[in-house]
């Protein structure tokens, strides 16, 4: 995606967040940082086959939005 596109988005999520707390927690946390750490832990094996996993991220967010 340009840039231009990504500092729009940027920009306006900033100013929504005074409003939602979830996109606060989404600015606030580096999560490609915590991605790395979840990587080295997570044993994936696709001997099987079947439907890829669910996004790593989108999981984690999950668990962190449940506590």
């Amino acid at each position: 995606m340009s840039s231009f596109f990504m500092q729009t988005v940027k920009d306006k999520m900033e100013r929504y967040a005074q409003k939602s707390p979830l996109l606060k927690i989404n600015i606030l946390i580096n999560w490609k940082k915590i991605l790395l750490i979840v990587q080295e832990v997570k044993q994936v094996s696709y001997d099987k086959g079947g439907r890829p996993p669910y996004d790593t991220i989108a999981m984690l967010k999950a668990v962190i939005l449940g506590q």
